[in-house]
């Protein structure tokens, strides 16, 4: 008797593909985790020296830091897909001009330092035009062209020139960049935008142009590639365009001393407990910080607090067993949570009620957009 085995062997194939994603989804969040407390620290002390300088030349520097860290924020986003998370992206009026000429400098030590180091010239120029405004993610629209010069460059080994321009056709603004590099042949044109695919062997991973494809249909727009071999290749951006007087929700943004409070911070890594002080701190707050749950308590039956920032993963205790305290003996206090466990927060895991959320990392103005609601009306506890 012939028996089929085709069935088996593709159900156990689907359950090995599936057990395969689900261990990379759990690496993904534990890396996303980590990488999230690093760049918390680098965004925020970035952010605060910017506030202690007048130098022009540092400024621009730590807004360099600051940009790369926010890029580093949203390729951790990406790597979150992998867990099936969902991000909530705050989108803005963007200007396409700001989007180029931050991107210039944050890839020029790759096309002038490093092109000239290897015995040739990469040349970047612009052409740009007015009203080029459209509605999205600042740092996702800067990753994409971030990506897109780096692929301009390593298509230029002996050098060239690489020419990014903005325009407005109608309703649609349009991002173009060309380089005059080696060219693409037909097959390598039909899958440049396949994710692994790399013409580069070991030395790319070949995620560039397929994460820039992913932002710029998350921006309801369209990417297109034409390529000649020997002469270079045109990459062509286009996403709708938004004016000034397009309906964006209102942010509130506090003062540094809009109404000040007494603050308790509790984060079991250091640099987060350091940077959030100081960010604190420099708001007009009085801030007392402790490593983990056991410890908060014991400050908190010291003395009154206006209202608790609290990490979710700790050791000893728990940031969802030290809120189920605060909530039960000091209902009154409002507790914002501070995580870069993202999928720990969603409400049916919620074991008490919370009064805000940061995911990390965070900035500055996210940290006073989060607080400016939370003490509006403090609530000491006698």
């Amino acid at each position: 008797m012939v028996r089929d085995i085709t069935e088996p062997r593709e159900l156990q194939a689907h359950l090995a593909r599936s057990e395969r994603l689900r261990a990379l989804g759990t690496m993904a969040g534990e890396v996303s985790h980590n990488f999230n407390n690093m760049l918390t620290a680098v965004l925020g002390h970035a952010q605060l020296l910017q506030m202690r300088t007048a130098d022009p030349r540092v400024t621009h520097g730590l807004k360099m830091i600051e940009q790369a860290a926010q890029a580093g924020a949203l390729m951790v986003r990406r790597l979150l897909d992998f867990t099936e998370t969902e991000w909530d992206t705050l989108l803005d009026l963007v200007d396409c001009n700001k989007i180029v000429s931050d991107a210039i400098e944050l890839t020029r030590p790759r096309w002038e330092q490093g092109s000239q180091a290897a015995g040739h010239a990469i040349e970047v120029k612009t052409h740009l035009s007015t009203e080029v405004t459209v509605l999205g993610s600042a740092g996702e629209l800067r990753q994409a062209l971030v990506n897109l010069i780096f692929n301009g460059i390593e298509a230029m080994p002996q050098g060239g020139q690489l020419t990014i321009t903005t325009g407005r056709h109608h309703d649609q603004v349009v991002l173009h960049v060309q380089d005059t590099g080696l060219g693409m042949d037909d097959f390598t044109q039909q899958h440049a935008f396949d994710p692994f695919f790399s013409t580069k062997g070991s030395v790319g991973a070949g995620l560039g142009l397929t994460q820039a494809y992913n932002i710029i249909e998350r921006h309801q727009g369209k990417i297109e590639l034409t390529s000649t071999l020997g002469k270079g290749t045109s990459v062509t951006m286009t996403l709708p365009y938004a004016t000034n007087n397009f309906d964006v929700p209102p942010v509130d943004v506090c003062t540094p001393d809009d109404k000040p409070g007494r603050l308790i911070v509790v984060d079991d890594e250091e640099v987060i407990r350091q940077v959030l002080a100081a960010m604190l701190t420099n708001m007009g707050h009085t801030v007392v910080a402790c490593e983990d749950g056991l410890a908060a308590l014991e400050a908190l039956e010291r003395e009154p607090f206006d209202l608790a920032c609290i990490d979710l993963v700790m050791p000893r205790m728990g940031g969802w067993e030290l809120i189920d305290i605060i909530k039960q003996r000091w209902p009154q206090m409002p507790v914002v949570v501070i995580t870069g466990w993202i999928d720990l927060i969603k409400p049916q895991r919620s074991h008490a009620p919370i009064d805000g959320f940061i995911p990390k990392p965070f900035g500055y103005e996210q940290l006073m957009r989060a607080l400016s609601g939370t003490l509006e009306d403090p609530k000491v506890r006698g």
